[in-house]
C-alpha cells in the first residue's frame, strides 16, 4: 500500500502545476494513507493472531512485540507530516523549519517503508537491504535544501560516512557468516545461548 501511494504521489506530482496545491494535496493523501494502514493494522492484529507469523523463508518475522512498534512508528509520521502540512503554530521559528517540499511527503514514505520492516527482520541480509533502504531517503532529507552550501556539504559527508559504515557492517556480516555458517537471528541465538564462555 505505501508503494502504491508512492507510485500515485510521483505521478501526482508531475501532472500538476501548482506547487501549493501539489504540496497540501501530497501531505493530506500520505496521512490518509497512514491514518489507513493503522486502522487496518488494529483490525487485522486481533481477529487473525499474527504473532509468531514468518514472511518470505523466516526473514521476517511478526511477533506481538512488533505490532505495538508498527503502531507507534505509524502514529509518530502521522503526528510529523501534521506538523510539517501546517503552520499554524504562530512561533516564527517553528514555522521556519517545516519544509513546503512536495517530495519530502514521498520521501518520509521511502523511511517508512525501511522503518516498518527493521523490527520484523530475522536475518543479517534482509537486515542490510532495509538500513540501506531507510538510508537512502535520509541522504536526500540530509541534503533537502538545494540553495544552502551547508545542506549539500552534509548531505555529502553524510553519503560517504555511511559508505563506510555499510562496508563495516557488510564485512561483520561476512565474518559472522564464516564463523557459524548462519545468517537468521535465531540460529544466531540458540548458539550464541549454548556456548559457554
Amino acid at each position: 500500500m505505501l508503494l502504491i501511494t508512492i507510485l500515485f504521489l510521483l505521478v501526482f506530482s508531475t501532472i500538476t502545476d501548482n506547487y501549493d496545491l501539489t504540496f497540501k494535496w501530497h501531505h493530506r493523501i500520505t496521512i490518509i494513507t497512514l491514518f489507513f494502514i493503522s486502522i487496518l493494522t488494529i483490525s487485522l492484529q486481533f481477529p487473525l493472531q499474527l504473532a509468531g507469523f514468518n514472511l518470505l523463508n523466516e526473514q521476517l518475522k511478526i511477533t506481538s512485540f512488533n505490532e505495538g512498534i508498527l503502531l507507534l512508528i505509524l502514529t509518530i509520521t502521522i503526528m510529523i507530516l501534521i506538523f510539517n502540512a501546517t503552520s499554524v503554530t504562530g512561533i516564527k521559528y517553528l514555522d521556519y523549519i517545516t519544509i513546503p517540499m512536495k517530495e519530502y511527503s514521498i520521501l518520509i514514505l521511502f523511511n517508512l517503508i525501511g522503518l516498518l520492516l527493521w523490527h520484523l527482520t530475522n536475518d543479517l541480509i534482509s537486515l542490510f537491504v532495509i538500513v540501506e533502504l531507510q538510508s537512502y531517503s535520509f541522504y536526500l532529507i540530509t541534503a533537502f535544501n538545494n540553495d544552502s552550501y551547508y545542506s549539500s556539504r552534509a548531505g555529502l559527508t553524510y553519503l560517504w560516512i555511511a559508505a563506510l559504515a555499510s562496508i563495516i557492517i557488510l564485512f561483520g556480516c561476512a565474518s559472522l557468516y564464516s564463523a557459524t555458517g548462519l545468517t537468521y537471528f535465531d540460529g544466531l541465538f540458540s548458539l550464541l545461548y549454548n556456548v559457554n564462555f
